[in-house]
């Protein structure tokens, strides 16, 4: 900085928080340093693009907001009390009251993006029009199981049931309309069915029946939820070869199966069948109603304490008010960071004790709790334990779902046992997003958070305040990190973690078993994951019909044969670059591998499904890996598609043609021999344009190469 010159920290007509940024921000520019990180406390670096002429931008843009409300309040933050003020009295009195109006903004704002972020299930009552089915059904029962009232239900609705017993199937069977599995399905059984029916060839859509899985009879059954939450995953990841979920009531007779038939045959998804009708499953807004937060007291048990979440949710329950926190998980003090958060936490004056322990060991609990003293008794739990195993469906075992459902819901079923003599002010499970509205690749996961949700509903029911949380991704740590930028470019936001403690806080003392809360870009959700009736009614505007585009199928047959590699690499890219966030499909190079491109299992399945919509055709799950660049796809889809098309009639037998008298001499053929083609294909381009009786549209796509010339040399007369 050159001598003498001076960078003013205060300014009369500026607020001194304004004033010293744009100080600090001026000295920075004349290369003094500045530690912006304690400056900026919490706040993260973010990449931008280092090419400068490439305009791109990257900034979301704010709501309009009138120009007057704008202005106003720009003033307020900034602290301008001349603007306001005609005399010193009113200034005085301006110096108190805008940081006031500045402090009610800023609490406005965040009240108004918590409400935003909450959401919760509901049931919408569901026309019953007629049932009607066609085809062959195929109905999956246990062993023992022969429904009648059932199989009469499809006979009526136009349906041909086939009921197959225990594990048989048949073999590839083109001409099933459908498939309905009987209400004996664990998470586990319906990832092997699906597995089953695909490698059977049958490629009709699985419907899928549970019993009491929604709650609407009373408290659900866990085991039923979580195969909802499987099923909500298996229609992301094979959404050609799924029906849907149907729940049913505990007392089964023909009326209610009359209508199992009436939702087979409607436009819902995930459906409940009772006595009185049909509802159908809803995700809708759930703001905040006026309530004080939830006052931390005595002692606090976390699971999943030492983890990214549960460190968080310990910080503020120490900074809250509560005397003690026993902080739960496998490794105890051994966990990376456990002791140094201890520390910091004992630091504030609460009482800390880090054990390890595995909380579905009720035994193990039980003496964990016995050793409370009783000036600190146990006043609420936090259960933040889980594991992610990201498994696609057609790769998920029974011991995946054993692991994952162990310290989730098993764990939860422990705390509730061992915890019932206490009087609890909170008994809070950590649930995911996954398990409301499904994410490819962790379907395992997605069942077990479905079943928390569904046991929080049956803890309430008993009197324990109970609340299941489905969380969207945390910004700072949680199992949902590793897949941040993927989530981002489909609409869903990471939460920063002090708003988010306040909107759990906030929840905690409503009278509610389950909510979400989640930042939702639902235009962008939407274009990721599809539309499903469940969230139709949150997208921002009805989809505007645009004119059918051709198939990819379409598009190869009419390309001439050097065209179609790269068609179909740039289509790979373009597919590619769509779930990567990438607004020009250059970004993904033809050679790069999509590992190094970020995808993962999750990635790979949604490439898969946006290639078979475009292709028709029936492709693996694991397609991305199996050949992992743009260039190797490209050459698998080739080896597919072409064979419907090496015989596709006229167009392909003359590019055949073309190409074979150009390939050795750029000029093409001889004068000579060009003269006499010229003739030829005059003649054949006058007899076509006179649509001659000798054959018709029909068969010169039917035609092959030597049919192709016969007809050139005898129905053209040209021989």
């Amino acid at each position: 900085m050159g001598e003498g010159e001076w960078v003013p920290a205060q300014r009369r007509d500026q607020g001194e928080s304004v004033s010293l940024a744009v100080a600090m921000g001026r000295l920075w520019a004349r290369g003094v340093e500045v530690d912006w990180s304690t400056y900026f406390a919490g706040a993260q670096r973010v990449d931008l693009p280092t090419y400068a002429f490439q305009h791109e931008r990257y900034w979301l843009s704010a709501a309009p907001v009138p120009q007057a409300d704008t202005e106003f309040w720009d003033l307020v933050d900034r602290g301008v009390f001349d603007e306001f003020a005609t005399d010193e009295s009113e200034r005085a009195t301006l110096q108190k009251a805008l940081p006031l109006l500045a402090q009610w903004r800023e609490r406005h704002a965040q009240k108004q993006a918590r409400d935003e972020w909450r959401y919760r299930v509901d049931w919408a009552p569901v026309p019953e029009l007629p049932a009607r089915l066609r085809g062959t059904w195929l109905v999956l029962a246990p062993a023992g199981d022969a429904p009648m009232d059932c199989l009469e239900a499809l006979t009526a609705a136009g349906a041909q049931p086939v009921l197959m017993i225990g594990d048989d199937l048949p073999g590839a069977a083109a001409d099933v309309t459908g498939v309905l599995a009987l209400p004996s399905l664990d998470p586990a059984a319906l990832a092997v069915t699906v597995r089953t029916l695909g490698a059977s060839g049958i490629r009709a859509p699985l419907w899928v029946l549970t019993r009491n899985a929604t709650g609407q009879d009373g408290p659900p059954a866990s085991g039923q939820a979580a195969v909802w939450g499987l099923g909500r995953v298996v229609a992301l990841e094979h959404p050609d070869r799924w029906g849907g979920l149907v729940d049913l009531p505990e007392t089964m007779d023909a009326h209610v199966w009359a209508r199992v038939a009436v939702a087979l045959s409607g436009g819902e998804d995930q459906v409940a069948v009772r006595p009185t009708g049909l509802v159908a499953r809803r995700i809708v807004p759930a703001p905040t109603q006026p309530a004080e937060p939830w006052q931390p007291t005595g002692t606090v048990l976390v699971t999943g304490g030492t983890g990214a979440l549960g460190s968080h949710v310990a910080r503020e329950l120490a900074a809250g008010g509560a005397d003690h926190l026993i902080l739960v998980s496998r490794r105890g003090l051994d966990a990376p960071g456990a002791r140094e958060l201890a520390a910091e936490l004992a630091a504030t004056g609460t009482t800390v004790t880090v054990a390890a322990c595995d909380i579905a060991d009720r035994e193990a609990l039980t003496g964990l709790l016995a050793a409370l003293p009783d000036d600190q008794p146990l006043t609420a739990v936090l259960h933040a334990a889980g594991t992610l195993h990201d498994a696609t469906v057609q790769t998920v075992t029974a011991e995946h779902v054993r692991d994952v459902l162990r310290p989730k819901v098993d764990g939860y079923a422990a705390l509730r046992d061992v915890t019932r003599d206490h009087d609890l002010t909170a008994f809070v499970a950590f649930s995911s997003l996954a398990g409301v509205v499904g994410q490819p690749g962790q379907g395992v996961y997605a069942a077990a958070n479905a079943a928390l949700d569904a046991m929080a509903q049956a803890y309430r029911a008993e009197g324990v305040p109970a609340l299941s949380v489905a969380w969207g991704p945390w910004a700072e740590g949680g199992m949902a990190t590793a897949h941040g930028d993927r989530l981002r470019s489909h609409g869903i936001m990471p939460l920063p973690t002090g708003p988010a403690l306040a909107a759990l806080w906030q929840s905690i003392t409503r009278d509610e078993a389950n909510v979400t809360i989640a930042d939702l870009d639902w235009e962008r959700f939407i274009a990721a994951y599809g539309v499903s009736p469940a969230i139709a009614a949150l997208a921002p505007a009805p989809p505007v019909l645009a004119a059918p585009a051709r198939s990819v199928s379409e598009q190869l047959a009419a390309a001439p044969e050097a065209e179609r590699d790269r068609l179909l690499v740039r289509h790979v890219q373009q597919e590619a670059a769509a779930l990567l966030g990438y607004a020009d499909p250059a970004a993904v190079t033809a050679g790069a591998a999509f590992r190094d491109l970020g995808f993962d299992s999750l990635a790979a399945v949604q490439l898969r499904n946006r290639l078979a919509a475009a292709t028709g055709l029936d492709l693996p799950t694991g397609l991305a890996f199996d050949h992992p660049t743009p260039v190797a796809l490209g050459a698998f889809l080739r080896s597919q598609l072409i064979p419907a098309h090496s015989d596709a009639g006229p167009l392909a037998t003359l590019d055949r043609l073309t190409e074979d008298l150009f390939r050795d001499d750029s000029a093409g053929p001889d004068p000579q021999l060009r003269e006499q083609l010229s003739e030829r294909l005059e003649a054949v381009l006058n007899r076509l344009r006179a649509q001659p009786r000798g054959f018709d549209e029909a068969t010169l796509d039917a035609a092959d190469d030597d049919e192709i010339f016969r007809i050139i040399d005898e129905d053209l007369g040209l021989s």
